[in-house]
Formats: structure tokens, C-alpha cells, sequence
């Protein structure tokens, strides 16, 4: 990259082995952010609780990752809860004396191509900040006074979003994207770029060895539920 850019990469798939989660590496200033996400329910029900450090492991040996961090030195490491539970799993965000923003409110969200919540954080601080300016005016910190602050968020691009995506979490619960898709879609590729030591089947063949009847019937019933994000 060139002086002042930067990088987002996120990866699914084989990063998790199979299961709910992905990857990501983040460029900053002077530093990278790398890291794997991983569900908790996935954590809870499989043998993949013991293997995160290993994910990690894996991550840091893939090629596209490896080259650069080759020279790094690690600066420190860490854990986080993101909460993804989206619009169903939003809670009563006031009460007397007391306002609730950031990742603490569940303003986290997975939309499939991203996993987003700074913005949400910040905004929530804002309008959280908002509320108690006028509840001070009025030296009135009772539940009805701070409910401004829930006012504000449903007025603002943050209720908008998590309302907008609130399929979101159902869609993504689907294990199939995490690794039967990835699987199929790289067996498909491979086909479709194999030299072969006779004449080369023509695409649309080599596509449809991979996806029988059930398998497309399946692929609809998926793209029901992502087509609702």
C-alpha cells in the first residue's frame, strides 16, 4: 500500500474450519489488527473451543497473511465479546439514573460482508450525552426524563439499521455458508480452470456436476433467507 492507505480484509470459510465465524486483519498507523471471531453457540456445542488458539495459529500460516507479518513482532493480544443477537436481542436502553450504549446495549451487528458497531458506539455516546444535557437542565435523571435518549436512537440511523437488518442473525446462522458453499464454490473454480490432458468440458457441464436438483433446491431455500437482508 502506499503512504496514508489502508486495509480491511475479513475471511470465512476454512479460517473457522467450518463453523459460525471468520477472520479479519486491520492496518493501523503502525500496527496490524489480526484476529478471529468465532460463536459462541459454536464454542458451546463442538470441539472448537479448545482450537481458537489454534484458528489463530492457522490464520497467521496462510500465505496471503503470512508475508505480511513475517517481520512483525506481536504487541499484545486480546478477547472480546461482540454481541450480534441484532434487533431481537435489544434490551430497555434507560432507567432512573442510568443510560446503556455501546457493545453494553447489544449495538453490534453482522451483516454477512461486514460486522459493524464503532459507528453505533459512538452515535449511541452522542445521543446518550444529548439526554443527560437536558436532563440536567432540569436536574431530572428520572426514567420518563432519560427515555429522550431512546427517542433520539429511534430517530437515528442506528434503530434504522438494526431494524433494517434484523433477519440478519437467522440468515447467518446457516452452517452451510460457513462451509459446504466455500467447499462447493472452490470445487466449481478448480473445475472450471483445470487444464485437462483431453478436450476441456464446456462450462455450463462442469458447473452442473456440482449442483444436482437437491443441491439447487437447497441453494433456494438459503437464498430465501439472505435475500431478506
Amino acid at each position: 500500500m502506499e503512504e496514508k492507505e489502508g486495509a480491511a480484509c475479513l475471511f470465512m470459510g476454512a479460517v473457522t474450519r467450518g463453523v459460525f465465524g471468520g477472520g479479519f486483519l486491520y492496518t493501523n498507523q503502525d500496527s496490524l489488527s489480526l484476529g478471529i471471531v468465532v460463536g459462541i453457540n459454536e464454542l458451546m456445542s463442538s470441539e472448537s473451543a479448545a482450537a481458537v488458539p489454534a484458528l489463530l495459529e492457522d490464520l497467521k500460516q496462510r500465505a496471503e497473511i503470512a508475508r505480511l507479518i513475517k517481520d512483525g513482532t506481536p504487541v499484545e493480544y486480546g478477547a472480546h465479546v461482540i454481541p450480534e443477537g441484532g434487533w431481537a436481542s435489544l434490551t430497555k436502553l434507560y432507567g432512573p439514573g442510568i443510560l446503556v450504549a455501546g457493545d453494553a446495549a447489544g449495538f453490534s451487528m453482522n451483516i454477512g460482508i461486514t460486522v459493524r458497531g464503532m459507528e453505533y458506539a459512538m452515535a449511541s455516546g452522542y445521543y446518550a450525552a444529548q439526554a443527560v444535557l437536558k436532563a440536567r437542565e432540569k436536574n431530572d435523571y428520572s426514567a420518563s426524563m432519560l427515555s429522550e435518549y431512546e427517542a433520539l436512537l429511534n430517530e437515528s440511523f442506528v434503530m434504522k439499521d438494526f431494524k433494517s437488518f434484523k433477519e440478519a442473525p437467522l440468515a447467518l446462522s446457516n452452517p452451510r455458508i460457513y462451509s459446504h458453499y466455500p467447499e462447493l464454490i472452490n470445487g466449481i473454480m478448480a473445475d472450471l480452470y483445470a487444464v485437462p490432458d483431453g478436450p476441456k468440458e464446456k462450462l455450463y457441464p462442469t458447473i452442473r456436476k456440482h449442483l444436482n436438483w437437491r443441491e439447487m433446491l437447497a441453494m433456494a431455500g438459503d437464498m430465501r433467507k439472505v435475500m431478506k437482508l
